[in-house]
């Protein structure tokens, strides 16, 4: 099972990517599909999804391409991945946050709940702007 699936992978190597440069510099997506090894068509779904979500902007035309919309060290992995790919769930009852299966005590949430409160966490804690730091230190 893949926590981090292809696209969202792609979409923070990009974002990396971006990091390691001026906050202000617009990307193209050449640069950006070459840099991540992505397919330049299936990373432009991919930045249309990270644009809905005020993540980047982006512009259209000569001199156009991909700039951030808020700092990368604001911008969460949490963020990136929801925008990316929905909810992060380990179980589909913490997606809708009903009942498990119409019981009121589900031993299952009930005992995984602190692993999701965990991990959500710990993806809202890295941030994109952190990620670039310890790349560019590697």
């Amino acid at each position: 099972m893949e926590l981090i699936k292809r696209n969202t992978d792609y979409a923070l190597r990009a974002l990396v990517h971006m990091a390691e440069t001026a906050n202000d510099t617009i990307h193209p997506l050449g640069e950006l599909a070459a840099v991540t090894g992505a397919p330049e068509t299936f990373l432009r779904k991919v930045v249309q999804k990270l644009d809905a979500a005020g993540v980047v902007a982006t512009r259209r035309g000569r001199g156009g391409g991909v700039c951030f919309q808020k700092d990368p060290d604001v911008i969460t992995v949490l963020e990136v991945v929801e925008a990316v790919q929905g909810p992060v769930a380990i179980n589909k009852c913490f997606v809708s946050n009903r009942e498990c299966a119409g019981r009121r005590d589900c031993l299952i949430r009930r005992n995984l709940g602190g692993i999701q409160t965990d991990l959500t966490d710990l993806l809202r804690e890295a941030t994109v702007g952190t990620l670039a730091r310890r790349a560019s230190q590697a």
